[in-house]
């Protein structure tokens, strides 16, 4: 798993899409605005995305998307801590300050 860590606007999601391209992977995104942006995005850096969905897509919180997760699938998710967020505060149905997190950057972990 590959960590891309950059300051805001130093072009992490540029260069998810990328990857995400070259591996012909499924990018994962936090709401449906985001999910516009980036197809958007992705059509001005030529790098035509073919699947995005977002969080909710993926997990079918929504119930009108249904996407059955493939064994050879990969995934690029952008904003991996806001889609984190997102599950918790839905899954608990409250809202709370995450004040820190810990990120694994083992390039072995699956």
């Amino acid at each position: 798993m590959k960590v891309i860590a950059l300051p805001k606007g130093g072009g992490k999601t540029t260069e998810l899409i990328k990857l995400c391209y070259e591996n012909n992977g499924i990018f994962v995104c936090a709401k449906e605005d985001e999910k516009r942006n980036i197809l958007a995005l992705s059509k001005r850096i030529s790098c035509n995305l073919c699947k995005v969905i977002t969080i909710s897509d993926l997990l079918n919180l929504n119930n009108n998307y249904n996407y059955t997760i493939m064994p050879n699938d990969k995934f690029y998710f952008d904003n991996i801590d806001y889609i984190l967020f997102t599950i918790i505060k839905r899954k608990l149905s409250v809202s709370m300050n995450i004040d820190a997190i810990t990120i694994n950057i083992n390039e072995e972990a699956k």
